[in-house]
């Protein structure tokens, strides 16, 4: 069995962004702010076109670390700095590193949120999350093999896929 230490890269995700993504979440969040969904009110405001909700990049996050925990009822903090806009086309790079494992069994890590050109969208990106149990951690070690193997371009997955060299699975 994999074990996670101070160090190890949780399995990333990279996400675009489209307005039907946007629209999505405003109808989900209840909120229809003009910048959000009509790129005439969002140029008026001094914009130059619509823009995605902070909070739909902080969404995306919360629901890579319920993976990571094995469920949401495990995730414990995230905290964050928002630092750019987000735009419809923009991909939204999701990577983390384990920072620590606490006596508690709570993992705290860091985690970096970039557009496709490498700027932060998200900083100062702390989550934490207990790793309650074996079963827990057998889902994340799943969900790391499952988006490898499936061909999915995903930050900071292990080579985990049977007949290559990669984690120890045993």
């Amino acid at each position: 069995m994999t074990t996670l230490i101070a160090g190890t890269q949780l399995p990333g995700r990279s996400v675009l962004i489209t307005k039907d993504t946007i629209r999505q979440y405003a109808s989900a969040s209840g909120d229809d702010n003009p910048i959000h969904l009509d790129d005439s009110a969002a140029r008026e405001a001094g914009l130059s076109g619509i823009i995605a909700h902070g909070m739909l990049s902080m969404g995306i996050l919360g629901s890579l670390v319920s993976v990571w925990a094995g469920g949401s009822r495990y995730v414990r903090r995230m905290d964050c700095r928002f630092v750019n806009i987000v735009r419809p086309g923009d991909t939204l790079t999701f990577a983390a590193t384990i920072l620590e494992i606490t006596a508690e069994n709570v993992v705290v890590a860091s985690v970096s949120v970039t557009n496709e050109l490498g700027q932060p969208v998200l900083a100062n990106t702390i989550v934490e999350f207990e790793l309650a149990d074996q079963e827990s951690h057998t889902r994340y070690v799943e969900y790391a093999r499952l988006l490898q193997c499936n061909g999915a371009s995903q930050v900071g997955v292990p080579d985990i896929c049977p007949g290559t060299s990669g984690l120890d699975m045993g």
